[in-house]
């Protein structure tokens, strides 16, 4: 009963009633914080993978899957027509941005990566996917969670004479 009376109190706190002070040339100014978690706090790691699973669970099944470490996510989706899977894909994309904006969060376009796996010699590319307003051009190699793959599939090393 104790630890769970102090967990609700402690728990609010840690997200409301924070300031920040800034000092400069004379002039101090007081703010207080109203988004996000302290950057290295204890909590912080777990107010988050509370928030993203529930993203993780918005693609439960179907042919768009998708992974999450840390603060990274990763959709993924499989087939044989890359103008399908294109289609798939934005809707996903649009599917995740849509969770983000319900609950104050944003995805960052400039740092999302659209990778076109395929071992097939000729293909046409399908037109980009888009992260809002940004354009996302089929990039190769793609680094994820530091391993670099190209779009054949066959994993490079990021530094020469590494063994991968």
């Amino acid at each position: 009963m104790y630890s769970s009376s102090l967990s609700y109190l402690i728990i609010p706190s840690y997200l409301k009633y924070r300031t920040v002070t800034v000092n400069h040339e004379g002039v101090r100014v007081k703010r207080f914080l109203t988004r996000g978690t302290q950057q290295g706090g204890v909590l912080s790691p777990l107010a988050w993978n509370i928030a993203f699973d529930n993203l993780l669970q918005t693609f439960p099944k179907g042919q768009v899957k998708i992974c999450g470490f840390t603060d990274d996510a990763c959709l993924i989706v499989t087939g044989e027509s890359p103008l399908l899977l294109r289609f798939l894909m934005q809707e996903a994309i649009d599917k995740a941005l849509a969770w983000g904006r319900e609950r104050g969060l944003q995805f960052s376009g400039p740092k999302t990566v659209a990778v076109l796996f395929t071992h097939r010699r000729v293909f046409r590319t399908p037109p980009p996917l888009r992260v809002g307003s940004t354009e996302l051009p089929y990039s190769s190699p793609v680094r994820y969670l530091g391993v670099e793959l190209d779009n054949k599939l066959e994993e490079t090393c990021s530094q020469k004479g590494q063994n991968c």
